[in-house]
């Protein structure tokens, strides 16, 4: 799980965005229809990549705010009738579109437009995030800051944790259920490493959602990964067994700290109090809770994911045969190849595409 605790992984170099196009500027072009029921005849911007087009369409949350999210596919496809498979971002405030010197890239990490024909493919902005900002707004992480004040945006400090994403998810996924152009028999939900949590509460707290994919997601939850981590950097060689250790006894302190004011958005140890407590709660009850179709992926050289070996043993034990479960041998978070230290090779392309189609094929195979 990529963590928004800068100092404390500041050793850790980022892979490359993957699927970056060259291409000209960003065409950006607003089209007016009248508003009515119809997601096709909605007001929407048109946002034209060289490989893929989005529209860009809004709800509101609690009156004053706005939800901001793309469809792949220009107009013409919102006009087609097809299932909803919506993806949940991990912990970054990342914009839907990145640019870069490089070029463009949108965040779907895998190549999405080989799916547009068969889904309306749904992504959810964060809050506060612009959809596509300039490249000198974006981070090293391509974390969006604010061009005057250089951190994250307060819209995205102070709503930045579980509930406001799972509320504002059911919001786009009920908005469009009661589309004309979209196939209620599969709602697909799939998320992420800490879009995982999300994509699992949401799954349990929405009846419509028929499918959920969950990818590199720790069950014990965000936390819980920080312990692991050093415990694997002894492993590794990193780190004495002491040094480790150490470091762990503070990490409970600092756990001590942040569940004085769990839910506090002004108190921050890298992120707020409340992204740490909210975002650490375990998951496993909710995906026993579940009854339709579960995939499970992650990488087995993924320290975030170690308990996902786990999960199955709790299914079996409960008599329930509705999940799916692909460990990915040597691949780390982002799904990338790691060689015998446990170093990503970030030089090498990483496996999304095949993950991808790995679990578009099992969802044809739930279809009765």
């Amino acid at each position: 799980m990529l963590l928004n605790l800068f100092f404390y992984f500041s050793q850790i170099k980022l892979p490359r965005i993957v699927y970056v196009y060259k291409v000209l500027p960003i065409l950006v072009i607003l089209l007016t229809f009248l508003s009515n029921r119809s997601l096709a005849q909605e007001k929407f911007n048109i946002i034209k990549l060289q490989q893929a087009t989005f529209t860009h369409h809004q709800q509101s949350y609690q009156g004053n705010k706005a939800i901001h999210f793309l469809i792949a596919g220009d107009s013409s496809q919102l006009k087609k009738r097809k299932p909803i498979f919506l993806f949940c971002q991990g912990s970054l405030p990342n914009p839907l579109i990145i640019k870069t010197e490089q070029g463009e890239a949108g965040v779907f990490p895998f190549a999405y437009q080989n799916y547009i024909k068969d889904y309306h493919l749904v992504i959810i902005s964060k809050p506060g995030i612009p959809i596509a900002p300039k490249a000198n707004t974006l981070d090293q992480r391509y974390c969006y800051r604010d061009s005057l004040t250089n951190v994250f945006p307060s819209t995205f400090l102070t709503n930045n944790y579980t509930d406001y994403y799972v509320n504002s998810t059911n919001i786009v996924i009920d908005y469009l259920y009661q589309q004309p152009n979209i196939d209620t028999s599969q709602i697909i939900i799939a998320g992420h490493s800490q879009g995982a949590k999300i994509a699992t509460q949401v799954a349990n707290s929405n009846p419509r959602v028929t499918h959920l994919i969950y990818l590199s997601g720790n069950p014990l939850g965000r936390f819980d990964e920080l312990i692991r981590k050093e415990r694997t950097a002894v492993k590794q060689g990193k780190k004495t067994a002491e040094e480790a250790q150490e470091a762990i006894t503070q990490l409970y302190k600092h756990w001590e700290r942040i569940w004085q004011t769990p839910k506090a958005t002004d108190k921050y140890w890298g992120d707020t109090h409340y992204a740490w407590s909210s975002f650490s709660q375990p998951i496993i009850e909710d995906l026993l809770a579940l009854d339709i179709p579960i995939w499970l992926g992650y990488g087995t050289a993924d320290y975030g994911s170690e308990f996902c070996d786990l999960i199955p043993l709790y299914f079996i034990q409960a008599g329930k045969s509705n999940l799916n479960h692909h460990p990915y041998v040597n691949l780390e978070h982002n799904f990338f190849t790691v060689d015998q230290t446990g170093t990503p090779q970030y030089e090498k392309e990483p496996a999304w595409d095949q993950i991808a189609t790995d679990f578009f094929k099992w969802i044809n195979q739930t279809i009765k």
